[in-house]
């Protein structure tokens, strides 16, 4: 959509940037990016001078309008629907504009305090579900389709590891970005008050996406120069704080920075399990050349110090984590409606741990990991408007070099040696320096071929060039169509071929293993069907993904917990010759009287081929649901949370009549159902000129013991079992003062 307010001299641009020149004219107006979209364009006299009504205008044909707040200054809303619309004379174009559509299926977004692509938010409720440490990636976990141990931040989708998941930091593909990453990753790395909006793609994403098999996490901080200048100090149970945003003319700045505080809080306690402590910080500077063209940097550092053992003393790990991120974006908008962007990028990453295992009549041994990383980037895309079409084409350079350094001495009780399917030597040294380069390029092309009724298609190119195990390259073509009824319903189809290779981070050199597995493939079906009510949306969505070439890996069979994996008898070869996963996933979300409510159920399955047979994949969860509410009472918001799912598959470990340790089965019992509720509340005092905010709230309510895992040791020669469990009741606040 194009709107003209004159032809004297006339220039398209987006929308952000007719609001950011509104800005530089002296205007306050305030605005989130998951609001003002930034394919929002707009037609305008750029030698007159922007006014009022003109910016009211330009807002009205997206549905948005202009809010007065304090200091003289303007929000950006979403206009709301009246309750009743008689029939008018002319029908609009219900169906919207090319720019607006999102077609891919499985897309769910997070607009601060909701989710659902349709749904529009203010800016206060950023932080309103329950998480730990305000974690935005932890919220993004509870999403359908999602699986996670109830311990990390990180989650799989759909049926996939882990590391299957494509994570976006401003358009930066981030490696690991959750801080103590060696100890189940408890925390992401960015700050959730300066994320602007969430995307999650869990299937049939796009080709603009690639070298990820499952789904895309797309993290979007305010953009600079959105929001009124700014500081905020923050102090909590797990973190302290300072955030800033400034602007000043054509330049804009944001600053965040954050320390860990749970280490303080456990020394101070005299407690003996260890010292976890962690920071990080981002800055983001834009310069606003002209109208046409914006320069920006952002710089994102985080590290941490891990010194940790359990509860029987019978494991320890030191660790030392840092990674740098830093990278350069120009981009143009030429009146043509040509988008183009450039983008440098340079990743350097440090990783280094030591371990020991100590487990009488079990299992012995040490471990020291040291591991350098760096990755330049340069990356090119142009996005060209047809008006009812669009063309997104662009490519991606990546230069890679790793060092590994991996020694460690094992020594397994004979009883024990026939619990792992794989040699396991009983010492192992490992030096090796890799170089590579990654090149990927895509084209993508939206196209509405009738009125109610949207294409994407795309194809995308990707190859791997490794010193040691050469060139390969995959080819992935993608479809999603989608139709809009004229009833407020949206059907959607997506089906594709996608690919990833083995990072030059990922080398499973600790296990042994000294060789790149060749790139993995998949393909995902999915259909989904959408409906909105005037307070309601419900989503309806099947799903089929299936991989015929996945790489092998290694695993714990008992504790999902340990912190050094690696050395435990339990570790075990997955070598699967096919995975499939499939499921349908339900979701209502909606607003009624001042109640914002949300319920999400997925029914699932994931299996393995191994050897012939069909085995139930560790994170497989038959049923799992969420079930939220929040309301705004008069000084307080209030927000309740629960979650909940089957229990995942485990192995038990026996001893035969000898005292031998038996070759167990894989996957051959599950573990009782995980059941947790969350709660939340947020109070604000205004002063003069500043003013105070308080979060607090406690996961895991009524202190359930979420049984996840099982750790075994020997007794007077007996196997003892104990369980392993998620998160106790947890209590986290956060106090934060803006002046």
């Amino acid at each position: 959509m194009c709107l003209s307010f004159s032809t004297f001299a006339e220039v398209t641009r987006s929308l952000v940037d007719f609001l950011q020149a509104a800005n530089a004219a002296g205007y306050k107006i305030l605005f989130s990016s998951a609001l003002v979209r930034p394919y929002y364009q707009v037609t305008f006299d750029n030698e007159s001078a922007i006014t009022l009504e003109q910016i009211q205008t330009a807002l009205t044909a997206y549905d948005l309008a202009l809010k007065p707040s304090r200091d003289n200054s303007y929000l950006v809303v979403a206009i709301q629907p009246p309750e009743e619309t008689p029939p008018a004379a002319s029908t609009p174009d219900i169906y919207g504009t090319i720019q607006e559509v999102v077609v891919n299926a499985s897309s769910h977004q997070f607009q601060m305090a909701h989710i659902g692509s349709s749904l529009s938010f203010d800016k206060e409720n950023l932080s309103k579900r329950p998480a730990i440490a305000n974690d935005a990636l932890r919220v993004s976990s509870r999403l359908p389709g999602s699986a996670n141990n109830g311990v990390s931040a990180r989650s799989s989708i759909r049926g996939g590891r882990e590391n299957e998941m494509l994570i976006t930091f401003n358009g930066m593909r981030l490696y690991e970005p959750f801080h103590l990453h060696q100890f189940n990753q408890l925390f992401s790395v960015v700050d959730s008050r300066t994320i602007d909006s969430i995307d999650v793609l869990t299937g049939g994403f796009p080709a603009t996406y690639g070298d990820r098999l499952s789904g895309v996490t797309v993290l979007n901080t305010m953009a600079p120069g959105a929001v009124d200048d700014s500081k905020e100090l923050g102090i909590g149970l797990y973190t302290a704080s300072y955030l800033q945003t400034l602007s000043i003319g054509q330049h804009d700045l944001v600053i965040s920075l954050r320390r860990s505080t749970i280490d303080l809080i456990l020394d101070a306690a005299e407690h003996d399990l260890g010292t976890p402590s962690f920071g990080d910080l981002h800055l983001q500077y834009q310069f606003n050349i002209d109208q046409e063209r914006t320069f920006r940097t952002n710089i994102l550092w985080f590290g941490d110090d891990l010194a940790i053992n359990n509860s029987s003393y019978s494991e320890r790990m030191d660790s030392s984590f840092s990674s740098l991120y830093t990278w350069l974006s120009y981009r143009r908008e030429k009146e043509s409606g040509a988008t183009t962007e450039t983008k440098i990028g340079f990743t350097a990453i440090k990783d280094d741990r030591e371990g020991f295992v100590n487990k009488p009549e079990m299992v012995s041994g040490s471990l020291a990991d040291d591991q350098e990383f760096r990755v330049y980037t340069l990356e090119h895309t142009r996005l060209y408007d047809f008006g009812n079409s669009l063309l997104n084409v662009g490519a991606t350079y990546r230069y890679l070099d790793a060092e590994y350094g991996f020694s460690s001495e094992l020594r397994i009780d004979p009883r024990f040696k026939n619990i792992s399917n794989f040699e396991r030597p009983e010492a192992l040294q490992f030096e090796e320096t890799e170089l590579g380069q990654q090149l990927a390029a895509f084209i993508s092309y939206k196209y509405r071929i009738l009125r109610p009724l949207y294409v994407e298609a795309g194809v995308r190119m990707d190859s791997q060039d490794y010193l040691s195990s050469g060139w390969s390259k995959q080819v992935t073509p993608r479809l999603n169509l989608l139709y809009r009824f004229p009833s407020a319903g949206e059907l959607r189809v997506g089906l594709g071929k996608f690919s990833q290779s083995q990072g030059i981070h990922e080398l499973d050199a600790s296990d042994g293993i000294r060789f790149f597995q060749q790139p993995q493939k998949a393909n995902h079906y999915v259909l989904s069907y959408k409906q909105s009510f005037s307070h309601l949306d419900l989503k309806i969505e099947v799903y089929r993904k299936v991989t015929d070439e996945p790489e092998f890996y290694f695993e714990n069979l008992t504790d999902p917990l340990s912190i050094v994996p690696e050395l435990q008898v339990d570790r075990t070869l997955v070598d699967p010759s096919s995975v499939v996963s499939k499921g349908i996933e339900l979701s209502v979300s909606g607003d009624w009287r001042g109640n914002d409510f949300w319920l999400n159920y997925t029914q699932a399955e994931v299996e393995e081929t191994v050897d012939g047979h069909r085995v139930r994949r560790s994170s497989d969860q038959k049923h799992a649901a969420n079930i939220g509410w929040s309301r705004q009472f008069r000084h307080w918001q209030l927000a309740v949370e629960s979650t909940y799912h089957s229990g995942w598959p485990t192995t038990e470990l026996t001893l035969d009549s000898f005292g031998n340790a038996t070759r167990p089965n894989r996957s051959d019992r599950r573990l009782p159902h995980y059941l947790t509720v969350d709660v939340k509340g947020t109070r604000q005092w205004e002063l003069n000129n500043s003013k105070f905010r308080l979060e607090i709230g406690v996961t895991n309510l009524f202190n359930r013991n979420n049984v996840i895992g099982s750790e075994y040791e020997m007794a007077d020669s007996q196997l003892e079992r104990y369980d392993r469990e998620a998160l106790p009741i947890a209590p986290f606040m956060d106090l934060f003062y803006a002046f």
